[in-house]
């Protein structure tokens, strides 16, 4: 005869964070929360979040980090007497000094709101890399040029990223547009400079 625990014992036991959540928004019939103002983040997310705060400040996406930090290294292992080589070096180096003071990455910040705001099928404490990647894509596609950015990061009022709503939605809308327009540049120099 087989053993089977009565129904009580089989329920999932009930997350701490789903009372803490509010409604963000809801899209295509389904619901998307944040964090309300006075919860802490649960710490699988917040180490996320930190690491994208900490790549906002320098300007660069991780990807984009990565990419220079791979092409320095070629450069490196090549001829390091090589001029040609020299000047690659430092015209990576040059691309890093200009990214400092790129307010709005969009990569970075659409990121934090797919760490930040929980779908509802979602767990609220641990990141789940499917779901993850579902989410990036979506608020990618809701936050697809200046006006819509705009909008998705308003509505959303995520609390790392406070200092936003600070912002005219004309200034938004301009150092979106303009930063925009620098990640492409600088996607198009990465891709020459790992050409040479």
């Amino acid at each position: 005869m087989k053993f089977t625990l009565p129904k009580i014992f089989k329920r999932k036991p009930k997350n701490e964070y789903l009372p803490k959540l509010e409604l963000a928004f809801e899209h295509k019939g389904v619901k998307y929360y944040r964090f309300q103002q006075k919860v802490s983040i649960p710490a699988a997310r917040f180490i996320h979040v930190d690491q994208l705060l900490e790549l906002r400040s320098l300007g660069l996406s991780g990807q984009e980090m990565d990419k220079i930090l791979e092409l320095m290294d070629a450069a490196l292992v090549k001829d390091m007497s090589s001029p040609p080589n020299i000047a690659k070096i430092g015209h990576l180096i040059e691309c890093i000094k200009q990214r400092r003071d790129l307010v709005l990455h969009k990569d970075i910040l659409i990121n934090m709101a797919a760490y930040l705001l929980i779908r509802e099928d979602e767990d609220p404490v641990n990141v789940h890399k499917g779901i993850h990647t579902e989410k990036v894509e979506l608020f990618e596609s809701l936050a697809d040029g200046g006006q819509k950015a705009y909008d998705f990061f308003m509505n959303a009022a995520l609390k790392p990223l406070s200092e936003l709503q600070r912002l005219s939605e004309e200034e938004f809308i301009q150092l979106w547009e303009n930063n925009t327009m620098r990640i492409k540049a600088m996607q198009k120099t990465l891709k020459r400079l790992g050409s040479i």
